[in-house]
């Protein structure tokens, strides 16, 4: 017996679009749209910067989807950190989170969640993975969410790091993320030899960044059109996991198009 269960994953951009202007209310309309069970998303702040109007994000978009949900942070600004940087935040308050990290959103509970950053370098952005058991569509599984970097040698040490923390896969497991690799290039290889690519099991190569402009409405920053040229988000699965569809949206509401797979979960193992 198994049930149906829908994930979705999206790099957000903090909810900066790719026409330059921040609406975390266009992402929500996205992932509504989408209407998944699971949401894995990226590059979400929590009362960062003012660009962004310090807002929590991990709480507004919880709020906003009626979903429950958990935020692993990458990135704590300590207050050096801010005055460093102060002339991008605009203000410094300490009473201020100050984060940026991974968010899990379900329809349903999160019962256990763990995260941490992986080996990063310094000039590069610090990354991380955050993994929770939920019980969703009536079962129990495990959600991975991860953001790998921009290197060949720092995406193997991040995996290295990555599978350690998985160790044996006892449950149903989603991974899903911005793995910054193409599916030919060696990070993809050895995921693969652990998790299904959802996409690839479904024949869907469509790229995922950076998203096309689909509204052809005539304003200022519809100039150029972005062509995408890349699939670096992914759903992977553990083998038990059937897939059933797959399929990536375009919106300007961040500069990474959302991906989604409409998946088959057992119920039972």
């Amino acid at each position: 017996m198994s049930r149906e269960l829908s994930v979705v994953s999206y790099n957000i951009h903090s909810g900066i679009g790719i026409d330059g202007r921040h609406s975390l209310q266009r992402v929500a309309d996205v992932l509504e749209r989408l209407d998944a069970d699971v949401i894995s998303l990226q590059e979400v702040q929590r009362e960062l910067a003012e660009e962004t109007g310090f807002e929590d994000q991990p709480a507004k978009l919880q709020s906003m989807l009626d979903h429950d949900g958990a935020y692993g942070p990458t990135v704590t600004l300590t207050e050096d950190d801010v005055e460093e940087v102060e002339e991008d935040l605009g203000v410094t308050d300490s009473s201020l989170a100050r984060e940026f990290g991974n968010l899990i959103l379900v329809d349903g509970t999160v019962k256990s969640v763990e995260y941490d950053t992986l080996t990063s370098p310094a000039d590069g952005g610090q990354r991380g993975y955050i993994t929770a058991v939920v019980e969703c569509a009536g079962i129990e599984l495990r959600i991975v969410n991860t953001h790998l970097g921009l290197s060949r040698e720092i995406r193997e040490r991040q995996l290295d790091e990555l599978f350690k923390s998985l160790g044996t896969l006892e449950r149903p497991t989603i991974l899903a993320g911005d793995f910054n690799a193409r599916p030919s290039w060696p990070a993809i290889d050895r995921l693969t030899e652990r998790f299904v690519d959802a996409f690839a099991e479904d024949g869907n190569d469509r790229f995922t960044f950076p998203t096309p402009y689909v509204d052809r409405k005539p304003q200022e920053y519809y100039e150029r059109t972005y062509t995408p040229h890349r699939r670096i988000d992914y759903v992977f699965c553990t083998s038990e996991v059937s897939v059933d569809s797959t399929e990536v949206y375009h919106s300007l509401a961040s500069d990474h198009s959302p991906i989604l797979a409409r998946l088959s979960v057992p119920a039972d193992r």
